[in-house]
């Protein structure tokens, strides 16, 4: 099972296929990660997700979760309105992704 395509996710987990040199033929695309671990979940197949997205699941006890070989990686950015201010909330949000950024 894959995510639909057209999102980043998707053309992310296709291009480490192609580096790889396997042909996918995917009997699901969806677009929601959440059908896809209930689908998981239920026995119907396997897929490749974010780690964020199964870390701390419930359903994560139900289903084997692997490390990918070689690991996939993406890149993540920090996107703001320039007309919003920065309240202290939000600046302190911005400041801890910064901080797990790229060193």
């Amino acid at each position: 099972m894959l995510y639909e395509p057209g999102g980043n996710t998707r053309r992310v987990i296709d291009e480490w296929f192609m580096r790889s040199g396997i042909s996918l033929r995917p009997v699901m695309e969806l677009g929601s990660v959440e059908a896809i671990k209930r689908l998981i979940a239920a026995g119907l197949g396997c897929a490749i997700l974010p780690l964020i997205a199964v870390r701390d699941d419930r359903r994560t006890r139900e289903v084997i979760v692997r490390p990918l070989s070689p690991r996939l990686r993406r890149q993540l950015g920090i996107v703001l309105r320039q007309d919003k201010p920065l309240d202290r909330g939000l600046q302190k949000v911005v400041e801890g992704l910064r901080d797990l950024g790229p060193k």
